[in-house]
């Protein structure tokens, strides 16, 4: 089990301020959302839990220690993991290379072992070797692992990223917008490769997304966040049904 938390966290830009004394506090295994209109601080958020962004006043404490200091390779060590709203991938790359580059974050054997091949590499490599089929199979890309990611549609190409993400083994993976571009058949697969992240893999899942049917499907709780500040939290329904919620992320067309 872990437990992710943010105390009275602000970011300043200059004069922006993109948080506004925010804190959090999410225990997995778990499926979060994180929501909120344009601009309202959703990425930034990310950003400064996963150490993109530094705080300007606050702290981040895993699992009762704080990382605020942290970067973000010392985070990715601690298993703390994030996904982008654009998929960064090797484009000349087969999707097995792709994959079995979020293995680094996994302990493993220094240069001069791999270079020499001793038993210890040989055995490393084989579980890296088995966490990418494992993940593979897991989105649906294993007969396309030869492939050359930049041939591959916009679909493939998310869950070739969020198969790197995951085969780290993340104790807390948070993801920006994966649903974005995909057709509907693409985002229930999605959906379903979320529910087993969180429950088969007892990983705290944080999900930020635009697609409310989405974050209804996959998300037990969310955070709403608004102009910077958090707006309200709680059960996804019970949240979703709030007046200031709705007025805030749907504008008078919810109303409707």
């Amino acid at each position: 089990m872990s437990q992710l938390e943010l105390v009275n966290a602000t970011v300043r830009f200059g004069a922006l301020v993109a948080l506004n004394g925010v804190s959090l506090q999410a225990q997995g295994p778990a499926k979060l959302g994180l929501i909120g209109p344009n601009g309202a601080g959703k990425t930034t958020l990310l950003s400064a839990l996963t150490g993109f962004v530094s705080l300007s006043e606050g702290q981040v404490l895993l699992d009762g220690e704080d990382i605020t200091a942290l970067d973000v390779q010392g985070r990715v060590k601690r298993g703390v993991m994030r996904s982008f709203q654009t998929a960064r991938l090797l484009e000349d790359e087969s999707v097995r290379t792709n994959v079995l580059l979020g293995c680094n974050p996994i302990p493993g054997p220094g240069s001069f072992r791999q270079l020499f091949g001793t038993i210890g590499y040989r055995r490393w490599n084989k579980k890296a070797q088995e966490r990418a089929d494992e993940v593979e199979d897991l989105f649906g890309i294993s007969d396309i692992r030869d492939a050359r990611v930049s041939e591959l549609p916009s679909a493939q190409r998310r869950f070739v990223e969020l198969a790197r993400v995951l085969v780290s083994e993340p104790k807390i993976l948070l993801l920006d917008e994966p649903a974005a571009g995909l057709d509907h058949g693409e985002r229930r697969q999605l959906e379903e490769v979320l529910h087993r992240i969180a429950d088969d893999y007892s990983t705290l899942l944080i999900l930020v997304e635009h697609d409310v049917m989405v974050v209804r499907n996959v998300c037990e709780q969310i955070f709403v966040l608004a102009e910077g500040s958090l707006l309200s939290q709680g059960p996804t329904d019970q949240v979703l049904s709030e007046p200031a919620v709705v007025d805030a992320y749907f504008g008078g067309a919810a109303h409707a």
